[in-house]
């Protein structure tokens, strides 16, 4: 009786891990997941085992989401519809897929639903990543997919076309924790639209349309991506209150001062490369008017390096990576580095740096200093220094000619060696076939 139990037992685990699919099904089945991807089908296959986890439907020709067949599949942990057609999504049909955990919907025409302005596409009870990336989705559209999304954790809005960022937009899923909305065209983020996000802690705005971030307040991000925005300003909350950021890239804008940042945080990466940025009082004048009012309150600008509050207000003591290239960087004040404690990256090449006020800049513990970067001819250079000093961070144009100089010299020496050299050889066959006549 007992190895008859086994085998029963043996037979039923056999039959769910390596269900056959009906004839004529395109998908392949293994270890309880469907592979129906590129199959050219018009709609979700109703034959697949009802104990399915995961089906993957990509590149397909599907345009609806009916109420029928997935709610059947109520093991369904991953479904991917991406790349499809999809432009219609029934209400309220992953309301009782209570093991649903992902859905990518990325690639699709999802702007076609939302433009009809229903209740949205329902509940979604216990999904926590929703790809809706690539769906030219634009102000107002992306709630219709998240009003209830309350275990919601990874987000993706990229490749949309969101102008704005509303204080409602994530109201309907709390327990964010990353969101990407690079590759929109975002110029305005409202009051209030990321700080009810308590558990937010990555967020990706890269390749946006923003000009300014002003009293940034969000304690609880950990790592921001800026990077290729038009950003002139970044300017921190005045507070004693820490704030969790460890990495922020504010590369590739239009920054035209150093950044503001709160007096106490955990910054440890900070890339600052392909900006505008000039850390001398001339810059901070001519190039901005407007920090004659409001601006001109902010802690750190250097623009009179004798004031007191200049030393003490730029606190990066956790700061291990900083990238200042592609400035426009010509001298650097002595306390610059002051509270730099832990920096031991500081990328410098390819600015005008022509000189330190004291001729003497001390950073304790640097560890890579690299302050030319010749492209043209893969030149780089790194310098392990405690004390930096102009010497050490040659004026680019420089150390460009100076390697063009010596190319130079060593082309014509190789002419000449070569010229030389055939000169003889040739001379030598000349007096050979006269010696042989």
């Amino acid at each position: 009786m007992r190895l008859y139990i086994i085998f029963l037992l043996s037979v039923v685990n056999g039959g769910m891990s390596n269900h056959q699919p009906a004839e004529g099904m395109p998908c392949e089945m293994a270890n309880l997941q469907a592979f129906c991807h590129n199959k050219d089908l018009h709609q979700i296959p109703r034959e697949l085992h009802p104990n399915v986890n995961k089906i993957d439907l990509s590149g397909n020709l599907i345009q609806s989401i009916p109420e029928m067949p997935l709610p059947f599949y109520t093991s369904l942990q991953c479904l991917d519809l991406s790349s499809n057609q999809i432009s219609f999504i029934t209400p309220g049909v992953f309301a009782h897929m209570t093991s649903l955990l992902e859905i990518n919907l990325s690639n699709n025409n999802l702007y076609e639903l939302a433009q009809i302005g229903t209740e949205g596409i329902g509940l979604l009870p216990k999904v926590e990543i929703l790809d809706l990336s690539h769906n030219s989705l634009y102000n107002g559209m992306a709630e219709y997919f998240i009003k209830q999304a309350p275990a919601l954790r990874y987000l993706s809005l990229a490749g949309n076309s969101i102008i704005m960022i509303s204080h409602e937009m994530f109201q309907g899923s709390p327990s964010l924790v990353e969101i990407d909305l690079q590759s929109n065209i975002i110029m305005e983020i409202e009051e209030g639209a990321f700080e009810t996000l308590l558990n937010l802690s990555r967020l990706n705005l890269s390749m946006n349309s923003i000009t300014c971030i002003s009293d940034f307040s969000l304690r609880q991000l950990e790592i921001l991506d800026l990077s290729r925005n038009s950003i002139e300003s970044f300017h921190t909350t005045e507070s004693d209150d820490e704030y969790s950021l460890r990495c922020l890239d504010l590369s590739e804008n239009k920054l035209l001062r150093f950044p503001v940042f709160p007096k106490v945080n955990k910054l440890v990466t900070l890339n600052l490369s392909k900006n505008l940025i000039q850390l001398t009082a001339e810059s901070s004048h001519n190039k901005m008017d407007y920090m004659e009012n409001e601006w001109l309150d902010a802690p750190f600008y250097l623009l009179d390096q004798k004031q007191s509050r200049n030393k003490s207000s730029l606190n990066l003591s956790q700061l291990v990576y900083l990238d200042l290239s592609y400035n426009e960087v010509k001298s650097i004040p002595d306390e610059f580095f002051e509270s730099m404690l832990s920096l031991q990256t500081l990328n410098l090449s390819k600015n005008c740096l022509q000189t330190f006020e004291n001729k003497n800049v001390q950073i304790s513990n640097i560890e890579h200093l690299t302050c030319q970067y010749t492209q043209n001819f893969g030149y780089q250079e790194e310098i392990h220094i405690g004390n930096i000093r102009p010497e050490d961070c040659e004026k680019e144009d420089l150390k460009k000619i100076n390697f063009l100089v010596i190319l130079t010299v060593v082309l014509v020496l190789s002419v000449i060696i070569i010229g030389v050299g055939s000169f003889f050889c040739f001379r030598r066959q000349n007096f050979s076939q006269q010696f042989k006549a």
